[in-house]
């Protein structure tokens, strides 16, 4: 929202697209900047990129306003982000003919196996070393594979709140964030040796993977 520090990169890009107005732009939000506590916040960043006029007071820019997910461009990473694209109106067919990409038209998704190592390559971590809200994901991902609810490899978060419940994707990762990130929230759950279940905690490595 417009009180957090953070949003000064968003009205210092504005600022410099209204001074420097650039042949097309692209900004990148997170899509609950357009719910209900951020909607004004968000409305008034539009309002301000509409108003840059061509010389003739029509608008300046074309804007294209839509929310994307990694996951449906070939990365194993649900990551939703929402994209404005800005092109003048003066640079004539890229003005006209461009369009927001369009889902599930570029090839497969990197499968996650064949980015991260087994989960069975690292040293394991035993159940008496996890803490009580490890342990608690943790059985319910074992419990969501013996009921095949859950299809390995599969990464969880494992540091996820009893009220939010058990965070768990099947063959792709969460949303990877520094906090969870540093947190080592994230665990890869995978096939181990004699179909044994086994886990460990996302490398630095990994992250850069995904």
């Amino acid at each position: 929202g417009r009180g957090d520090d953070r949003s000064d990169t968003m009205r210092d890009t504005v600022s410099f697209i209204m001074k420097r107005k650039p042949k097309t732009f692209i900004m990148e939000q997170v899509p609950n900047i357009k719910s209900k506590p951020h909607s004004k916040f968000w409305e008034k960043i539009l309002d301000k990129l509409r108003s840059i006029k061509t010389k003739k007071t029509k608008s300046l820019y074309r804007l294209h306003t839509q929310t994307l997910n990694s996951q449906a461009f070939g990365v194993p990473q649900t990551r939703k982000r929402l994209y404005v694209v800005g092109i003048c109106r003066d640079i004539g067919p890229a003005f006209i003919k461009f369009h927001m990409p369009k889902i599930g038209k570029h090839g497969h998704t990197a499968k996650l196996k064949t980015l991260l190592r087994k989960a069975s390559s690292a040293t394991q971590v035993k159940d008496s070393e996890l803490n009580n809200t490890e342990l608690r994901n943790w059985q319910a991902v074992q419990q969501k594979i013996q009921s095949h609810q859950l299809k390995l490899p599969a990464i969880a978060d494992f540091h996820m709140s009893k009220s939010f419940g058990c965070s768990v994707q099947s063959q792709a990762s969460p949303t990877i964030t520094k906090s969870r990130a540093k947190a080592q929230a994230f665990w890869i759950i995978d096939q181990g040796p004699g179909q044994s279940v086994v886990k460990r905690r996302l490398d630095v490595t990994d992250y850069a993977a995904l």
